[in-house]
């Protein structure tokens, strides 16, 4: 609006006009909805953890770490979930989706981690108690 003014020689100051663009209830239209990143549990937490908020590995492969983020795009949102080797810091898989479905998005990275993964030796020992 101030460019506009400045091009047909108004002389006003950014200042006074957001004041006057305020005053007559004129506002900054946002294309779209802010992404829902997360939503808060109906029920508290149940599940065991396994890894007793320790998030290091002696190796690789010996832990993986899991995350889903959101990009905005000139399209619109998308979804996006990373399998991080914890040892390493490397992304080992990921899958992007248009809607944040979490029954589908992890398991798609978590399927092309293990197909990343195939035939190399993955570390001895027991897994983690359940």
């Amino acid at each position: 609006m101030h460019q506009a003014m400045a091009r047909v020689e108004w002389e006003i100051g950014r200042g006074q006009t957001a004041r006057l663009i305020f005053a007559v209830g004129l506002y900054k239209i946002r294309r779209g909805r802010k992404p829902a990143a997360t939503r808060p549990a109906e029920a508290p937490e149940t599940q065991p953890d396994l890894i007793e908020r320790r998030f290091t590995a002696e190796h690789p492969n010996g832990l993986w770490a899991a995350n889903i983020t959101y990009v905005r795009t000139i399209a619109g949102v998308c979804y996006v979930a990373f399998i991080t080797d914890v040892y390493s810091q490397r992304i080992v898989g990921w899958a992007v989706s248009a809607s944040l479905h979490t029954a589908g998005l992890p398991l798609h990275a978590l399927e092309h981690a293990l197909l990343s993964k195939r035939g190399q030796p993955w570390p001895a020992g027991p897994c983690p108690p359940q």
